[in-house]
C-alpha cells in the first residue's frame, strides 16, 4: 500500500486528494479484506487469475506447471500494489485512469495481468527453468510489453473473456475455498495440541523421582 500512496502523492495536487483516491481504491475498486491480516481476498484473486490463465493462455499455463511454478509467486504483488511495482509511471497512470473512470471494480486488474502475460508469452515459453522465469518477470517483462497503447489495447481485447459478474462469482468461490483451508489448518493445529495434552496426566506433566548414582546405595551428600 505504501507504493500506491507514494504514487498518488506524486501526481495529486494535495495530500487530501491523494487520500481520497486511496480510499476509493480500497473501498470501491478492490474487494473487502484485500489488505487485512489474512489477505483472504488477495489470495482468492490469485486463484481466479490462475483459472483465467489456464483458459486464455493454455500453453503458458502448461509451461508454468511443467516448471513447477506457482503463478501467485509471480503475480501476487501485482494485485496488492495495483501494478505500481511492475509498470512504468506512465503506463501505471494510464491503467489507473481506466480503473477510476470506468467503474468496473477490480476486473481491469485481471485484464492487465493477462495482457502482460500474453504480450510476454513468447519470451516466457523460451525460459527453460523456474529461475529464468522468475528472473524474466522480475527484471525484463515490462520492458517487452510492447507500448503502453499496446498494453491497454491487449487488456481491452480481453473484456469479453474477463467480465465483472464472472470475476465476482469466481472470487466468491475462491474465498470460500480459502476459508475452508484456514479452518482445516486450525483443526490440524488444535488436534496436535490435544495430542500433546493427552500425553500428560490430568493436563500436567509428571516426572519420575531421580535415581541414586549407585543402585542400592544412598546418594553421596
Amino acid at each position: 500500500m505504501n507504493l500506491i500512496t507514494a504514487s498518488l502523492l506524486l501526481v495529486m495536487p494535495t495530500a487530501e486528494d491523494a487520500f481520497w483516491l486511496l480510499t476509493t481504491i480500497i473501498e470501491n475498486v478492490l474487494p473487502q479484506h484485500y489488505y487485512d491480516h489474512s489477505l483472504l481476498a488477495s489470495r482468492a484473486d490469485q486463484q481466479v487469475l490462475r483459472q483465467y490463465v489456464a483458459a486464455v493462455l493454455p500453453k503458458l499455463s502448461a509451461h508454468l506447471d511443467e516448471l513447477g511454478i506457482e503463478l501467485e509467486a509471480l503475480t501476487f504483488q501485482w494485485f496488492l500494489s495495483v501494478f505500481t511495482d511492475c509498470l512504468s509511471a506512465e503506463a501505471l497512470f494510464r491503467v489507473w485512469d481506466v480503473i477510476f473512470c470506468f467503474n468496473d471494480g477490480s476486473t481491469f486488474l485481471f485484464q492487465i495481468a493477462l495482457a502482460l502475460l500474453k504480450l510476454n508469452e513468447p519470451q516466457l515459453l523460451e525460459c527453460d527453468s523456474a529461475a529464468r522465469v522468475y528472473g524474466y518477470i522480475g527484471n525484463e517483462m515490462t520492458d517487452h510489453a510492447i507500448s503502453i497503447d499496446g498494453l491497454i489495447g491487449a487488456s481491452e481485447a480481453l473484456k469479453k473473456v474477463v467480465q465483472r459478474s464472472e470475476v465476482e462469482e469466481r472470487r466468491y468461490k475462491a474465498v470460500e475455498e480459502e476459508r475452508d483451508r484456514e479452518k482445516g489448518r486450525t483443526r490440524g493445529s488444535s488436534g496436535a495440541s490435544e495430542a500433546v495434552s493427552s500425553g500428560t496426566s490430568g493436563g500436567q506433566l509428571s516426572f519420575q523421582e531421580p535415581r541414586p548414582f549407585f543402585e542400592g546405595e544412598e546418594m553421596i551428600k
